[in-house]
């Protein structure tokens, strides 16, 4: 792990998969997980799906329990990237349990892991006013001046899976918006999208889909293609695909 910190590069990430693959006691185990995820998070670049991809295996031998609830963060990203609901949900429960002690003036390890779930879990609670409002402060010591911007995406994908932000949450948002510059897809997608699912062509709809990310994916995709694109899957009834996408793309903006 130490030759892997000092190697902020594709070296440095080969090391800690092969610390990480050395160690054979869990907690070991997570903390190694926990430095390589920190190690690509301290690159320019957010950490990669396929890194949190890759440690997939090794995050199976680790239990969530007292003593690693500090790791439920990176656990549940991890878990969320690799499309295992169940488990992210058992490590999202673990770190919620820790949120009446949290660090002074930090948020509890799990204050802030409810945002994703909401997108992944379909049998999760609807986000009421009060658990918004709540996220949303938790994330002024996280997110720093993207709160409202990531804000915003979450209650656009909210709303495109069918669960209605109250209109206070999304007042609450106007004073901290700022201009962002993204690349679109042509009208011709959008309205293409819009249209397949409306008449209940599924393939159709997927094509507009693959069409309106490109080669960035839900990752780097704007908030007005995701809502388009994660509301076209669902009303085709491909939920499970609409929440996938929208987990991805809040992933994809540092949530």
């Amino acid at each position: 792990p130490t030759a892997a910190k000092a190697n902020k590069d594709g070296l440095g990430n080969a090391l800690m998969y092969r610390a990480v693959q050395a160690e054979k006691v869990p907690a070991a185990e997570a903390e190694a997980i926990a430095a390589a995820f920190a190690l690509a998070r301290g690159a320019a670049v957010p950490t990669p799906l396929w890194l949190e991809r890759a440690y997939g295996p090794a995050l199976f031998r680790i239990t969530p329990g007292p003593g690693v609830v500090w790791f439920a963060s990176d656990a549940t990203h991890a878990y969320l990237a690799a499309g295992d609901v169940a488990n992210a949900r058992a490590w999202a429960a673990l770190g919620d349990t820790d949120r009446v002690l949290p660090a002074p003036g930090q948020p509890a390890p799990g204050a802030l892991l409810g945002r994703l779930m909401a997108l992944a879990d379909k049998d999760a609670a609807p986000a009421d006013a009060p658990t918004l409002a709540a996220w949303y402060r938790a994330a002024e010591a996280v997110d720093g001046p993207e709160r409202a911007a990531r804000a915003a995406l979450l209650y656009s994908l909210l709303d495109a899976l069918g669960q209605p932000v109250p209109a206070e949450r999304w007042q609450a948002l106007a004073g901290g918006a700022q201009p962002i510059t993204a690349t679109v897809p042509s009208p011709i997608v959008t309205r293409g999208v819009a249209a397949a699912a409306a008449a209940g062509r599924l393939g159709e709809t997927v094509l507009y889909a693959l069409l309106a990310f490109g080669e960035g994916g839900p990752a780097t995709a704007d908030a007005t293609t995701l809502v388009a694109v994660v509301a076209a899957l669902k009303q085709v009834g491909l939920e499970g695909d609409a929440r996938a996408v929208a987990v991805e793309a809040a992933m994809g903006h540092g949530m």
